[in-house]
């Protein structure tokens, strides 16, 4: 007998080759709940509301912190300007430049938001060691802010 062909004997139960296959173990064995596909988006646009929103506090952190009285540009970063290269606000201005509320933050894919609130996290956490702050204790606004960021970061990986 050749390993992939059937049996042809009548006697088929016993055959090595017509092994009832077992299973594939899903959620419903489990008992978990088996997300629909109308589940799931309804869950990852909820997700990208609550990244959506989070970026809002950072925004406005980096707004605060951008000085643009000598900017040519008004805060109107541009990747061709060699001006905006050198300048010292020049990640903030790009950051700020491609997420600002008024581009369509909706439109762009969820990877797009998850890498803009990890570029947030990165400078919210980078302030508020400059400030010395403690982030796991302390209650101000960037520390609870970060709190808040790390679990949604580690919810969506």
């Amino acid at each position: 007998m050749l390993a992939g062909v059937p049996c042809e004997r009548p006697d088929q139960a016993r055959c090595p080759t017509n092994k009832p296959r077992r299973p594939a173990i899903s959620a419903e064995d489990t008992g978990e709940a088996v997300p629909t596909p109308r589940a799931t988006r309804k869950r990852r646009r909820i997700v990208k509301q609550k990244i959506i929103q989070a970026l809002a506090y950072p925004r406005g952190l980096m707004r605060g912190s951008v000085e643009l009285h000598d900017c040519s540009h008004s805060g109107n970063f541009s990747h061709a300007d060699a001006e905006c290269a050198e300048c010292y606000y020049g990640l903030e201005c790009a950051w700020l430049f491609s997420n600002d509320e008024n581009v369509s933050v909706q439109e762009k894919p969820m990877a797009a938001l998850r890498e803009a609130l990890e570029y947030c996290h990165g400078y919210v956490d980078a302030r508020t060691t400059q400030w010395g702050h403690d982030n796991t204790q302390c209650s101000c606004d960037a520390c609870r802010w970060l709190r808040g960021a790390e679990d949604l970061i580690s919810r969506w990986r």
